[in-house]
């Protein structure tokens, strides 16, 4: 169950905007992105400095028979951009998952889940909201337990009160909590995990539109003292599973 461990407020002391993109890389036999695509513009200011960051990304070398080859990855990016002094902003790679390209003529086997409802009361009031939510899953890949990490809340400061903003993430949270424990991952309990990330995003409009984003946090269940180093699997928002082949070496940011 997601508990929130405090009532939510909007961050008074700086401006923070979230963003999330796609696009695909090819790693080469060194580690080193040899090729780079985005699928968006994330600005005609934040599109170069952020080809260069990923760009500079080194990987663990991806062989096949022994051999170092080329490998081409389909990527998932969450951003962050925070907002000091409102004129300069410092930019963050938060989140980076990394799945294989889709194959031409290969049926994909992969998870299916539904998505939470998106509480009216929230979509009329043009909110949004990302969670990252811990689930304990069985032998089967079935949610058995979950519980909320730090989310966040995507709005217009100052568009409601705080009693109404408390209201909307709680309504949020609700919808998530009924979509993903109903959900399966198979694919991960095949590979022997028994917990996973799962990020969990409500967005109007494109999601890769910078949006004005406050921390929530969430009071962690006791289960979660449970996951151990290595068994703790990765999912997109889609419920497919990220390709631990694909293993970055350099540090991603923290979030503000």
């Amino acid at each position: 169950m997601l508990i929130l461990s405090t009532s939510m407020v909007w961050a008074a002391d700086h401006e923070i905007l979230r963003a999330n993109g796609s696009g695909h890389l090819v790693i080469d036999p060194n580690g080193a992105v040899s090729e780079l695509q985005f699928d968006q513009s994330f600005g005609k200011e934040i599109d170069p400095i952020l080809r260069d960051r990923v760009q500079a990304w080194r990987f663990e070398p991806i062989t096949k028979e022994g051999k170092p080859v080329n490998a081409k990855a389909h990527f998932q990016l969450t951003l962050q951009a925070d907002f000091g002094d409102k004129s300069t902003g410092e930019l963050r790679i938060v989140r980076a998952d990394f799945v294989d390209p889709p194959v031409e003529g290969k049926v994909e086997s992969r998870t299916v889940v539904v998505p939470p409802r998106y509480p009216v009361e929230a979509l009329k009031a043009r909110l949004g909201a990302e969670l990252i939510v811990l689930v304990k899953i069985d032998e089967t890949g079935k949610v058995v337990e979950l519980s909320g990490q730090n989310s966040w809340l995507n709005g217009r400061k100052g568009s409601l009160s705080a009693t109404r903003q408390d209201a909307a993430m709680k309504a949020f949270i609700e919808a998530t909590d009924k979509a993903v424990s109903q959900w399966q991952f198979p694919e991960l309990a095949a590979q022997g995990k028994h917990f996973a990330e799962v990020p969990v995003l409500f967005t109007i409009g494109r999601p890769t539109v910078w949006r004005q984003s406050y921390p929530v946090q969430f009071a962690k269940e006791p289960w979660t003292a449970e996951i151990e180093a290595g068994k703790l699997g990765s999912v997109n928002s889609d419920g497919s599973s990220t390709n631990a082949e694909f293993r970055l070496l350099d540090r991603l940011d923290a979030e503000g």
